[in-house]
């Protein structure tokens, strides 16, 4: 991005400094056409008349050329100036997703240390809470929270449903149906709440990948 503007800007030079070439040659030109048989410079009478010609005309180009020079500089540096806040505000939006990515992953990396006993139930309980504040509180850092039918918004929404199912499963195994169980439905239940951790634990990695690809993606347009 960067080359092309660097391109596009010497090209508009080289445009200019040919218009400016041009106009500074048309008068020598018509002069010279116009009373190139006349063999004006041969009488030396006629030489104060032809400088007065072209002091004249150089007067009005070089009040032309020192206008659109400063046009031209004025221009530079007011482009320069919001190239830089520009790139200022987009630095200052990375920073502050790369802030709620390490926040919100340092919280969902607990899932991997969890005890596997009741505690679960309250983990569990955070990390949907988390995950939900996530999604209401950052649609300015990651606009695709704002589109439900996004990819990146189904991955935030499918692990919030993942933490929720374990949360239930947890609270039955450990909680409401402790005491109401026989071992073979102990059994079921037990390998229902593994495959609910695993599927967590994999959304999380889906999760991860997305805010790692669309946080490298906005820095890639900002170069």
């Amino acid at each position: 991005m960067t080359t092309n503007k660097s391109s596009n800007s010497n090209r508009n030079w080289l445009i200019s400094l040919s218009i400016l070439i041009i106009l500074a040659l048309a008068p020598f030109v018509a002069y010279i056409v116009r009373f190139w048989h006349h063999k004006i410079l041969a009488v030396p009478e006629n030489w104060g008349a032809f400088g007065d010609f072209f002091g004249g005309v150089f007067s009005v180009f070089s009040f032309l050329a020192t206008v659109y020079i400063a046009y031209q500089v004025s221009n530079f540096d007011r482009k320069r100036s919001q190239e830089a806040l520009r790139f200022e505000k987009t630095r200052f939006l990375n920073e502050l997703r790369e802030a709620e990515y390490r926040r919100i992953n340092a919280e969902l990396e607990k899932i991997y240390f969890l005890k596997k006993d009741k505690s679960i139930c309250d983990h569990t309980n955070v990390f949907s809470n988390q995950v939900a504040i996530f999604i209401n509180t950052n649609t300015h850092l990651f606009p695709f929270l704002n589109d439900k039918k996004s990819e990146g918004y189904k991955i935030c929404e499918k692990l919030l449903n993942s933490f929720v199912d374990l949360n239930s499963a947890a609270t039955w195994f450990y909680i409401d149906g402790r005491d109401r169980m026989d071992g073979e439905e102990e059994v079921k239940l037990k390998k229902a709440m593994d495959k609910a951790l695993l599927e967590a634990r994999f959304t999380i990695n889906e999760f991860t990948g997305l805010i790692q690809r669309f946080i490298i993606g906005e820095m890639d347009q900002s170069i």
